[in-house]
């Protein structure tokens, strides 16, 4: 009975041992070290007095060798083992320094820019006037999405004319790609000076005059032209996003009239989640997926019309033409897509 239990004790009491001793320190590891190199210095000295002796013993000798290789193999998996453990440590944990650099770029959205090569300014009762530029980086237009403000820089940037979101009657991108913007009668502006250009590091300088010889005075519209380098994806975003974060939140009616007088509320149909956005009814379907990926990033999603038995797959402007007609509505048409 006693020799029945004695082995798979024995088997446990191993298995126990090799997993739960813990891992040298570099403490212990200089000691094995030293130790390892204690036996190297009098092993070689074992050799050489057995040499002086002319011992022929060649099998002992050959013995010792083999203990000098062991002991050699011995320390050299020790110090490779440890600087592989250093090594993996620094790697994950640069990665994860990378992980929350990017994360940290990620959530800075609070700021959209918009490069400008022209702004031409609209009037009751005068001839409209502009400003140009053929200098990169000189203009640009800014949405600051976090204060409800967007703004017009000029003169190498120093110069901001800041307007607040609910001083406009409509806001949209036109179908040649440029800015519209209409203005309130006798809308409130401000002026401010930046020391440096952009990006804005300082507080701005409050400017008591109009920079532009009073060009924003009494304006009832702003047409800004981006250099053709600018993505339509990037001007789609800003027109939904305005459209949805001021016009659509607060019930505000979007004067500026689109090419067929109509706006569609289209409510996307995920598979776990609705989501809405506001589209102009004369845009295209290349401009409905450009809208799909930066508000959803979901690039070129099979979109799918559905209605009791009927059902259509958009691939293209025919499709997307026939699906419009089944929107329902008056002055806001409303329409519900299925996005896979």
């Amino acid at each position: 009975m006693n020799h029945q239990y004695q082995k798979p004790i024995q088997d446990d009491v191993s298995e126990i041992s090799h997993y739960t001793t813990p891992p040298t320190s570099p403490v212990s590891q200089t000691m094995d070290h030293n130790t390892n190199t204690i036996r190297l210095d009098s092993l070689k000295a074992n050799i050489k007095n057995r040499q002086n002796q002319n011992n022929p013993r060649s099998d002992n000798i050959n013995n010792i060798f083999e203990d000098l290789l062991q002991i050699s193999d011995t320390t050299s998996q020790k110090s490779n083992s440890t600087s592989n453990v250093t090594l993996s440590h620094f790697v994950v944990e640069s990665q994860q320094n990378d992980n929350s650099i990017e994360q940290k770029e990620e959530k800075e959205v609070d700021l959209i820019k918009i490069d400008l090569i022209q702004f031409e300014f609209s009037y009751p009762t005068k001839p409209q006037s502009s400003i140009k530029s053929n200098e990169s980086g000189d203009m640009a237009f800014l949405y600051h999405c976090n204060k409800n403000i967007i703004s017009v820089c000029f003169n190498k940037m120093q110069c901001e004319a800041a307007i607040p979101l609910n001083q406009l009657t409509g806001f949209c991108i036109t179908s040649d790609e440029k800015i519209l913007i209409k203005l309130k009668k006798n809308y409130q502006h401000y002026f401010s000076h930046h020391l440096g250009g952009f990006p804005y590091l300082l507080d701005p300088t409050p400017m008591d005059y109009d920079p532009t010889n009073n060009k924003f005075d009494k304006a009832q519209s702003l047409l800004l032209t981006p250099p053709s380098s600018e993505r339509l994806l990037t001007l789609s975003s800003l027109e939904s996003r305005i459209d949805r974060l001021y016009f659509c939140k607060h019930g505000i009616h979007n004067d500026v009239i689109t090419e067929d007088g109509l706006k569609m509320y289209i409510t996307c149909i995920f598979l776990h989640e609705r989501r809405a956005i506001a589209f102009p009814f004369s845009g295209t379907f290349h401009k409905l997926l450009d809208v799909m990926e930066s508000r959803f990033g979901k690039k070129s999603p099979a979109i799918h019309y559905r209605k009791n038995n009927e059902s259509i797959e958009i691939k293209n402007d025919g499709t997307w033409r026939a699906v419009k007609d089944k929107a329902i509505g008056k002055k806001l048409l409303r329409l519900e897509l299925h996005i896979i």
